[in-house]
């Protein structure tokens, strides 16, 4: 279950988030599903990291310091540009058998 989150008019959250907010309350949330291009999509993500790889790297990494903000590596993007291991294909290890070394 996701902590308690309170919303701003005119904020832009993803889709499945505001869904998922949806089903948890009580009340009945209104939404506008808007459709972004690649820039306003790269700048509206939860990792700062992301967002300062696409544009606007100063405001956006100073922003972030002000703001304390913390990124968390769960994405893709943000783990490639820092050189860590990409969240991808961890499933494979509980359906394959292990490796065995000659």
């Amino acid at each position: 279950m996701e902590c308690l989150m309170f919303f701003s008019p005119g904020e832009l959250i993803e889709l499945l988030r505001a869904e998922r907010m949806g089903r948890a309350l009580e009340e009945p949330i209104y939404y506008r599903a808007i459709l972004l291009g690649i820039t306003k999509v790269s700048l509206h993500t939860q990792s700062f990291i992301s967002e300062a790889s696409f544009q606007e790297t100063a405001r956006v990494l100073a922003k972030a310091a002000l703001g304390g903000r913390i990124d968390w590596l769960k994405g893709l993007k943000e783990n490639v540009v820092l050189g860590g291991v990409i969240p991808a294909g961890d499933w494979i290890q509980s359906i394959s058998p292990p490796l065995k070394t000659i």
